[in-house]
Parts: C-alpha cells; sequence; structure tokens
C-alpha cells in the first residue's frame, strides 16, 4: 500500500528540515489515540529512529534507518526504511520531501508498506 500527503508551509525547506529530527515534533504527528514515543531520532545518512506505540497500535520495536538523502536547488528529500517492525508490517519506506514551494515549502509524504499476512494488506 502507498499513498501521498501534501502540505505547504511558508518557511523555506532549510528551516523546516531540522524539525524532524525533533523527539516531539514527531510525537505530535500520530493520531491522539495511538500515541508515539520516539526512543532515537536522527537525519543523517545511516541515522536510526526508533519509536513505540504508547496506546493503541502495533507492539513492539518499530526501528528505520535514513538510506537516502537529497539536498539541491529543488529542496531536502530523505528516505528511511525500517529495519526492524512489529506484526502486521512486513515492509516499510518513507519518502519525505522539503520541496522549494515560492518562498516556503511543500512537504510531501509517501509511506508505502505491505502488511502479513497479506491477506490483511
Amino acid at each position: 500500500m502507498q499513498f501521498r500527503v501534501e502540505t505547504r508551509v511558508a518557511q523555506p525547506p532549510d528551516q523546516v528540515f531540522p524539525v524532524f529530527g525533533d523527539k516531539a515534533f514527531v510525537e505530535s504527528l500520530a493520531p491522539w489515540f495511538m500515541g508515539v514515543k520516539v526512543l532515537r531520532i536522527g537525519l543523517a545518512l545511516g541515522d536510526e529512529i526508533e519509536i513505540r506505540f504508547t496506546k493503541l497500535g502495533p507492539r513492539g520495536p518499530w526501528v528505520s534507518r535514513i538510506v537516502a538523502e537529497t539536498n539541491d536547488a529543488t529542496g531536502i528529500t530523505f528516505v528511511d526504511r525500517s529495519i526492524e517492525l512489529p506484526w502486521p508490517y512486513a515492509t516499510f519506506e518513507h519518502h519525505h520531501g522539503i520541496l522549494v514551494d515560492g518562498t516556503g515549502s511543500l512537504l510531501v509524504d509517501e509511506p508505502t508498506f505491505t502488511v502479513r499476512p497479506a491477506i490483511i494488506g
């Protein structure tokens, strides 16, 4: 399964990018009924992000690694790919774009994932 979410913000990419490395910001993105606790986070190539769901949601560790990044005139992009997932997830890859949009940014989120058993996907 894959989906795409786009959000425009007034700040340029170089000001937006650092908030993705802020634990409190990332935790605030989860729906209130799920709750997320960020145990470690990083934005550089090779950094690992580890989260746990604190309310509803999958149980167990969710660990992703930054596997790609770009920073050029079009904006900043990075990809995190999960290396440890709780059931029912089998794979999870998340493409993040913080793209130049006039004087602000267009935030593009594109997660792609599979679940197990495949029939519930």
